[in-house]
């Protein structure tokens, strides 16, 4: 029988807990089995990196987007179509992005809170896009999880990948970040390829450094 994590669990969740009856007419504390099976509200999920030409979203663009959903082999994102950098830049690439978000109840980002998030919603703004309102969607850092329970010599994600023996990151070549903005077709499917793997190694690390720390939950 799984161990009830008290430690992680909000006051709301507890009573919650303690007030829901399972089919046996036990709540959810002491039959935390049933909790798990039927009254635990199931939600989705989804780990977020994105792509850009610079790092001031006033000044660059977003060049692609990723989003992994936690434990399936399911993404959602795509890169800049050479067209659209001729023509719009990244305006649809940021609905896109928008809409493929809000399919979760929570993002997981490293460094997110700082760069992937405000540039998002920056460059939603600059295109009078709407961006979901604080509170409707929940936001974890893996970063700052990294940041506070490791001591290593850079709290980047290829440094804690590297410490936990996760490998598939991919090496960043700037000309490729470069011919992007050209609309290089090449180019464009490796940045692609670039975040759909930096997604998939950030899930396997904050699958390891979450039993570390109590999970805390912004909003994006």
């Amino acid at each position: 029988m799984p161990k009830i994590p008290v430690n992680k669990l909000s006051k709301k969740e507890l009573t919650e807990m303690a007030n829901w009856e399972c089919p046996h007419g036990h709540n959810g504390i002491d039959h935390y089995n049933c909790w798990l099976k039927y009254g635990k509200i199931k939600t989705k999920v989804g780990y977020l990196d994105i792509e850009t030409s610079n790092l001031a979203a006033d000044y660059g663009i977003m060049l692609s987007y990723c989003i992994k959903t936690e434990g399936a082999n399911e993404f959602f994102g795509r890169a800049l179509k050479q067209e659209e950098v001729e023509k719009n830049l990244d305006e649809h690439l940021i609905q896109d992005c928008i809409n493929d978000i809000q399919k979760y109840d929570t993002i997981i980002t490293f460094y997110g809170a700082r760069f992937d998030i405000p540039f998002i919603r920056s460059r939603a703004l600059f295109w009078k896009r709407d961006f979901p309102f604080f509170g409707q969607i929940k936001h974890i850092d893996a970063y700052f999880v990294a940041r506070n329970k490791l001591r290593i010599h850079s709290n980047r994600l290829v440094s804690v990948c590297d410490l936990l023996g996760i490998q598939g990151k991919t090496q960043l070549k700037p000309i490729y970040w470069i011919k992007a903005l050209q609309g290089d077709a090449k180019s464009l499917e490796y940045i692609k390829d670039h975040n759909e793997k930096d997604c998939i190694i950030l899930e396997r690390a904050y699958n390891i450094l979450r039993k570390y720390s109590k999970e805390t939950k912004g909003s994006i």
